[in-house]
C-alpha cells in the first residue's frame, strides 16, 4: 500500500471511531469521510461496507491487544494488563461489539471474522493465565471463561453508567489473583 493511502486508512479509522462514538454505528459513511478529510470514494475503496469498516476497527484493537503482550508469557502481570486492556476497550466500545454481534447472524463471513478474533485473544489470554497461575499470581481455579465472564460483564455495567471500566479491571484483578477461592474450607 502507497504511504498515501496507508495515511489514509489510518485516518479514516480514527475518524471512524470519533463519528460511531459521537452519533453510533448507524452514522452515514459521509461523516467518516467529512471527519477523515477524504471523499467518501476513498472510504468505500479502503472499505467497501460499513460492515468491513467496523471489522477493521475492531482488528485494529484486537491486535493492540495481542501485540501489547507479545514476550510477555513470562511475566505474571502481563495477564493482568492483557485483562485490563480488554475491559477498557470492550467497555468503551460496547455499541461497536453489539452492531458486529448482530452481523454475526448475517452470514458465514461475519462469523468467520468473528472466530479468527476469538481464537486469538483466547490463545492469548490462556496462555498468559496460564503463566500467572503457575507463578502464583493467579488462582489456580479461574480457568478462561471465566475470565470471559467478568470481562462480559464488567463491559455491561460500565456501558451502563456505572463504575469506570478501568476502576472494574482493577477489581476484577484482585479478585483473581493468587490464593485458596474464598469459601474454601482452610487446609492443615
Amino acid at each position: 500500500m502507497r504511504s498515501d493511502a496507508l495515511r489514509n486508512r489510518l485516518r479514516i479509522l480514527e475518524a471512524a471511531e470519533t463519528v460511531f462514538a459521537e452519533g453510533g454505528t448507524a452514522a452515514p459513511i459521509d461523516d467518516v469521510a467529512a471527519r477523515a478529510g477524504v471523499g467518501v470514494g476513498t472510504v468505500y475503496r479502503h472499505f467497501p461496507t460499513k460492515r468491513a469498516l467496523l471489522e477493521a476497527i475492531v482488528r485494529h484493537h484486537v491486535d493492540e491487544i495481542v501485540d501489547a503482550t507479545d514476550g510477555a508469557e513470562g511475566d505474571p502481570e502481563a495477564f493482568f494488563r492483557f485483562v485490563e486492556r480488554m475491559v477498557s476497550v470492550a467497555g468503551s466500545h460496547r455499541e461497536l461489539a453489539e452492531e458486529l454481534a448482530l452481523f454475526g447472524e448475517c452470514g458465514e463471513e461475519a462469523l468467520a471474522f468473528k472466530a479468527d478474533l476469538t481464537e486469538r485473544l483466547d490463545r492469548r489470554l490462556a496462555c498468559l493465565l496460564a503463566a500467572a497461575q503457575t507463578s502464583g499470581a493467579v488462582r489456580a481455579d479461574v480457568t478462561v471463561e471465566d475470565v470471559h465472564a467478568l470481562i462480559g460483564g464488567t463491559c455491561v455495567v460500565a456501558g451502563s453508567g456505572g463504575s469506570s471500566p478501568e476502576r472494574l479491571a482493577a477489581i476484577i484483578a484482585d479478585g483473581l489473583r493468587g490464593g485458596p477461592p474464598r469459601g474454601a474450607a482452610p487446609t492443615g
